[in-house]
């Protein structure tokens, strides 16, 4: 019923004009009848719902190639500008003001340290002021564009500068969870990748707008398979941006424990053709000529779809599990590709291995669970019984270590909570 309702949406039937609140935005030609149309519109809805828009407060922007408008369009009375400010975001006929947004930030997280500065706060106090008040500067706009890595470094350099303060700590500790003996600070880059991942963990739930039908269109109606590739970035930026990021994170968690038993396969860069062709599973590897049925097929095979007991499928098994006709050459070059990733990757416990459709599910909201899969690798080589923190820590209880398992369980809740600030900036500071 949720689709059924929105189905002209969905279609990209309604895609010339966008509305939030009583803010909208329409694309149209620069031309008197067409404007002089949406005018009359406006005036006719304003007619029976009470509802005005004032011609004087609508601006008109031009987009791309800018000509002088003809005299009948400056006639009916709109406000013609270079910019406009849509929902915080200033847009200029070329879009080169999204390069910028991220310096305006910067000028706002220095006033807010600024700020902050003068009271004196302990090192919680810190680190609570800078997720509080100076994430969300980022968040807004990070959820669909990404900070220059000039601009992330600059802006990581200022966060992490006042968090610690006068301290000067291990920067292997800044990131760390608490869990495992660090500070949990953000990391800039982890966070935006996260938060533009949400945005195809929505596509998945349902596909009411225009740009979720956009996404499903590129991916064959699977959006697990959308990476830096999918979209241009000049064409198309935002969605490039959740792409590139959505692909970062699925690299990352396919490379965590087993999963790659659970990887989709079509375009996925962990899969090479073979030793000596790094190209990926793509239309090309597939064939061209295939239909778009075919390819919605495609996009759906899963690495262990292509096994059973451990052992490869038939050709003919594979073609009637699938839904493919896919011939014999097809066929063995994938098993190549997959064959060829195995044995080029490092042995992994025997643990059970996760999809990422399903991981999806795990969670309703929030950027910490794509966070915590793409600093996994990183964050998993670090021992919490041989941090200098911890064995000062039981040191000066004079007791024994816990074993790994129990110590990350409960050294997160003493550091959040049993520790006094001046003890816990002792220990990180010190040790």
């Amino acid at each position: 019923m949720y689709n059924t309702h929105f189905l002209a949406e969905s279609s990209r039937s309604t895609d010339k004009a966008d509305s939030f609140a009583d803010d909208n935005s329409t694309a149209t030609l620069a031309e008197a009848a067409s404007l002089g149309n949406l005018k009359k519109f406006v005036e006719d809805f304003a007619e029976f719902s009470g509802l005005h828009s004032n011609a004087e407060k609508t601006t008109l922007l031009q987009i791309g190639r800018i000509d002088p408008l003809p005299q009948g369009v400056v006639d009916l009375g709109f406000n013609v500008v270079d910019q406009v400010c849509l929902l915080g975001v200033t847009v200029d006929n070329n879009l080169s003001m999204f390069e910028t947004h991220f310096d305006l930030v910067i000028q706002k997280i220095s006033g807010i340290i600024e700020y902050w500065e003068r009271f004196y706060l302990s090192l919680a106090g810190r680190i609570s002021v800078c997720k509080t008040f100076m994430l969300s500067q980022i968040g807004y706009i990070g959820s669909i564009l990404s900070p220059t890595n000039n601009q992330c470094k600059r802006l990581q350099d200022l966060m992490d500068k006042f968090c610690l303060g006068t301290m000067r700590v291990a920067k292997k500790k800044l990131y760390l969870p608490p869990a495992q003996g660090g500070l949990g600070l953000i990391k800039i880059s982890s966070y935006t990748t996260a938060l533009q991942c949400a945005w195809i963990k929505r596509s998945t739930e349902h596909w009411c707008d225009n740009w979720r039908f956009d996404l499903k269109k590129a991916c064959y109606g699977n959006p697990l398979i959308a990476n830096v590739n999918t979209f241009s970035r000049i064409t198309n930026p935002v969605l490039h941006n959740i792409c590139s990021s959505f692909g970062k994170f699925t690299l990352e968690f396919y490379k965590k424990d087993r999963n790659y038993k659970k990887a989709l396969v079509f375009k996925n860069g962990m899969f090479k053709r073979g030793r000596n062709d790094n190209g990926i599973l793509d239309e090309n590897f597939f064939g061209n000529n295939r239909s778009f049925a075919d390819f919605q097929q495609i996009s759906k095979l899963k690495f262990d779809d292509f096994f059973v007991r451990g052992r490869p499928k038939s050709l003919h098994q594979t073609n009637m599990d699938s839904g493919v006709e896919f011939d014999l050459n097809c066929y063995m070059r994938i098993h190549e590709s997959l064959q060829f990733y195995v044995t080029n990757r490092r042995d992994d416990e025997p643990v059970p291995d996760q999809s990422v459709g399903f991981f999806l599910k795990t969670f309703t909201k929030g950027s910490r669970p794509y966070r915590r899969i793409l600093e996994y690798n990183v964050n998993s080589k670090e021992s919490l019984s041989q941090s200098n923190t911890v064995t000062t820590f039981f040191r000066l209880l004079n007791t024994e270590i816990f074993d790994e398992t129990l110590l990350k369980k409960s050294w997160g809740m003493w550091n959040n909570t049993f520790f006094l600030n001046t003890q816990r900036e002792f220990l990180i500071q010190i040790f």
